[in-house]
């Protein structure tokens, strides 16, 4: 060190810190928004960034002992984007297909109880008619570890008969009587 002079700083390896997130949090996103419509692109996306970016930095980095750190980025965010991916699809499996799944089946409008429960097999939303409604005071309540399970029978006064069709829920009933899951208050709720 010459005189006057501070001595030098090592760099902070930003590329270490930064790129390897930056790769898991550009997979788990591409996957959970991307796999309903076209899994395709997840595939497109993946390949696009190993081939153009994190394969270069692989082998430049083993081809030249100097150049290290580049073959340890290029796994590091090669590791990081494959996590991405399992991440994602765990997540897009557990908390997005779930509530997505409804948008693939059919809606039924003034859906009648006495209609047979087979000819609605692949709703995702049954809308019943204005006659009908929800005995809350013929639910029943199951309890379990994970809490109460409820259910009560959605009737038609104009057409009693066998029930078929059940309004159920979580932690809003007692054992006997007294469902309140829902809207099941609201006379107006169809759904």
């Amino acid at each position: 060190m010459r005189d006057g002079q501070e001595p030098k700083r090592p760099m902070v390896p930003w590329g270490f810190v930064f790129g390897p997130t930056l790769s898991f949090g550009t997979m788990f996103l591409v996957v959970v928004l991307l796999q309903r419509w076209s899994p395709v692109a997840v595939v497109v996306v993946y390949m696009f960034l190993f081939l153009i970016i994190w394969a270069p930095m692989v082998f430049v980095g083993s081809a030249r002992a100097r150049k290290l750190p580049f073959f340890a980025l290029g796994l590091l965010n090669t590791l990081a984007s494959f996590a991405g991916i399992i991440a994602g699809l765990v997540a897009y499996h557990r908390y997005v297909l779930p509530y997505a799944s409804f948008e693939d089946h059919r809606m039924y409008s003034n859906v009648l109880t006495s209609e047979p429960p087979r000819s609605h097999a692949d709703a995702g939303v049954l809308e019943f008619a204005k006659s009908c409604h929800v005995d809350g005071s013929k639910g029943v309540g199951m309890l379990r570890e994970a809490g109460t399970f409820c259910a009560a029978p959605i009737v038609d006064d104009a057409a009693p008969g066998r029930v078929e069709y059940w309004a159920v829920g979580l932690d809003c009933c007692s054992p006997r009587g007294d469902f309140t899951c829902g809207d099941v208050e609201d006379k107006d709720a169809r759904q």
